[in-house]
């Protein structure tokens, strides 16, 4: 007898990358190649003595996931067509692949700002008296490439255009006659890229792994949302992307029969009273008052910036951080519920007396 799905992963990802390698080269053998997986029961099927649904969450870096987020679909469903021969080893069993952005994906911003410093102390320092060209040219040269790689990863434009000293030294020859002028003209050229930097930071690109496709795509595309944005109706959208992705928690969580705890049934879209019932129904006493207090809030925030004429980068930063607490304080709420019911599933499983 084969085992089950799970304990045979290795095996089965080991047969379908042959296949897709056989089909020939495609992004699905690439996700399958770079990710990491967990397999996860994701539900059951009573028809026939049962069927056990089970889902392999393939994880991939973030700014891979961000790179196909607008294929994924297509690429699970070529995952699962290349799967159809090995389906009929676990006759019991139906499976599928869910593509997530890896937890893992932690971008080192103190390490990237520290390149910075160090390029522009250079620049400044030939320019100024300090050592020759030809003795850190290389140096200078292999630390712009790591640059420009770093910066490629979130998104944004790399403002300074010499690939070499040399190309510094013919500029600042012919434009910048004085070392104050050098200084304050490389101070400048640095200043606006570190200040992209650290608004990517504190949007927090790194996003905590839910294993709600939709909801981590989302949070992980969204910093870049933000940061590209030029206009108030920029981050007015911003809003809109937060309410939506609100109402898609809402929808993860809510059953009809949470109903009891809203003081009319909420409508599908309606991710207020679906929220602060899932909360009613699993939390209680004086925090349960305080949560219900927060959702509101937070989803109030994201229908004001929709709104709001004068809308500012630190509007939609502050909306979207609201909207990322808001994701994990539930996520970690249904990972409690579920723990919890396991617990007492097996307390009347040991209760049978046979």
């Amino acid at each position: 007898m084969r085992p089950s799905f799970k304990d045979d992963w290795p095996y089965f990802s080991s047969a379908l990358e042959k296949i897709l390698e056989i089909q020939g080269p495609s992004v699905a053998l690439d996700v399958l190649k770079k990710s990491s997986a967990r397999v996860e029961e994701s539900g059951w099927d009573n028809w026939d003595g049962g069927t056990q649904i089970l889902t392999a969450y393939l994880s991939i870096d973030l700014e891979f996931f961000a790179s196909i987020s607008d294929q994924l679909k297509d690429i699970e469903s070529q995952l699962d067509k290349a799967s159809e021969p090995l389906a009929r080893l676990y006759p019991q069993e139906w499976f599928g692949f869910q593509i997530i952005p890896s937890q893992q994906s932690r971008f080192d911003y103190a390490s990237l700002l520290d390149l910075l410093d160090k390029q522009s102390n250079l620049m400044v320092s030939v320019a100024t008296g300090g050592p020759k060209i030809a003795d850190c040219n290389d140096d200078y040269k292999d630390r712009d490439k790591v640059i420009r790689k770093q910066l490629r990863g979130l998104g944004l434009d790399y403002p300074v255009v010499y690939r070499d000293l040399w190309q510094w030294h013919n500029m600042w020859r012919a434009d910048l006659p004085t070392w104050a002028s050098r200084r304050a003209f490389v101070a400048d050229l640095f200043s606006e890229i570190r200040r992209q930097i650290e608004d990517c930071q504190v949007c927090g690109i790194s996003t905590t792994l839910t294993g709600w496709a939709r909801i981590d795509r989302v949070l992980a595309l969204m910093p870049r949302r933000i940061q590209v944005a030029q206009h108030e109706e920029h981050y007015q959208e911003v809003g809109l992307n937060c309410r939506e992705l609100l109402i898609t928690l809402a929808q993860e969580v809510y059953d009809e029969s949470m109903a009891m705890h809203c003081d009319k049934e909420p409508g599908k879209s309606d991710s207020k009273r679906q929220l602060e019932a899932f909360v009613s129904q699993n939390m209680t006493g004086e925090v349960n008052k305080l949560l219900r207090k927060y959702v509101r809030s937070a989803i109030d925030l994201t229908s004001e910036l929709t709104h709001r004429r004068s809308a500012s980068k630190s509007d939609a930063i502050i909306v979207f951080s609201s909207t990322k607490s808001l994701v994990e304080i539930i996520h970690e709420m249904q990972l409690r519920c579920k723990a919890k019911s396991s617990q007492t599933a097996e307390i009347m499983k040991d209760d049978i007396p046979f």
